[in-house]
């Protein structure tokens, strides 16, 4: 197993109660794509702080390849959708930040992050900065920011709740075929349910805080042709509406996992 999150507790409160996240459980294979939504507010971006260690669960593990994680790993890459770009550096040096810090040489850096910015649409942005950019723009450029490091784990938290809607169906495709192409593991943070269909092999479904995993739709299909058009597609998202309806109405005591 690549990645495994067991009995996993966690609460802001330095006394452990109550908790935001109680009793998470689940497992990623290397090279697979799983989504997470759930009510605003119920700990979803905070699990993925926790996988890629920058905050520490109460109780439970978080282990990745059977090893423990401690703190931050330089084979995890994590896009947010509060941006984190340095304002006094233009696209192409944030881009290219994080491939400085791997090592990576000059000129391997240079073709990294041209790729990444021609796929994002960004190539004739490289020398604006943050300010100069929409708010579409900076997360696209946090996205390039992201694709342009060799990863095997990516984390995703809403990386496209800030581009336009015709944007956002490109940018899917761009993660997905980046995730197929490069073979990493993701977990992809959304309150898009299409969005999470489309990308994702299972999706998680949490409940309201103290959150846990209420249901868990195989998805396994979701790169068969036509998939989005079928059937099939228009009775998960139908499931997974009520699912989400459900976890708002009530607490986590009666639904089924």
């Amino acid at each position: 197993m690549f990645l495994e999150v067991r009995d996993l507790n966690f609460s802001y409160d330095n006394s452990g109660s109550p908790h935001l996240l109680e009793g998470i459980n689940f497992s990623l294979e290397k090279h697979e794509a799983i989504s997470i939504i759930g009510p605003s507010g119920c700990g979803k971006s905070t699990l993925l702080k926790i996988i890629c260690g920058l905050l520490k669960a109460n109780s439970g593990a978080v282990l990745k390849e059977n090893k423990a994680i401690k703190g931050a790993d330089t084979q995890t890459s994590y896009v947010s959708s509060e941006f984190g770009l340095l304002p006094w550096y233009s696209v192409y040096k944030n881009v290219e930040l994080p491939l400085k810090l791997h090592g990576v040489d000059a000129t391997q850096r240079k073709e990294k992050v041209n790729l990444a910015l021609e796929k994002v649409e960004l190539k004739k942005y490289s020398k604006k900065f943050p300010k100069e950019l929409s708010m579409g723009q900076k997360q696209r450029a946090c996205i390039a920011k992201a694709i342009a490091v060799d990863t095997n784990l990516m984390l995703c938290d809403e990386p496209l709740c800030h581009v336009d809607d015709i944007n956002r169906i490109n940018l899917q495709d761009i993660f997905l075929e980046s995730q197929i192409a490069n073979k990493y593991a993701q977990i992809l943070i959304t309150h898009n349910i299409d969005e999470a269909l489309k990308l994702s092999s299972r999706v998680l479904v949490f409940s309201e805080k103290p959150s846990t995993i209420i249901y868990e739709l195989d998805n396994s299909n979701h790169l068969d042709k036509d998939y989005l058009f079928s059937q099939d597609f228009i009775i998960k998202r139908q499931l997974l509406q009520q699912k989400l309806k459900d976890a708002l109405a009530c607490n986590k005591e009666g639904l089924q996992k």
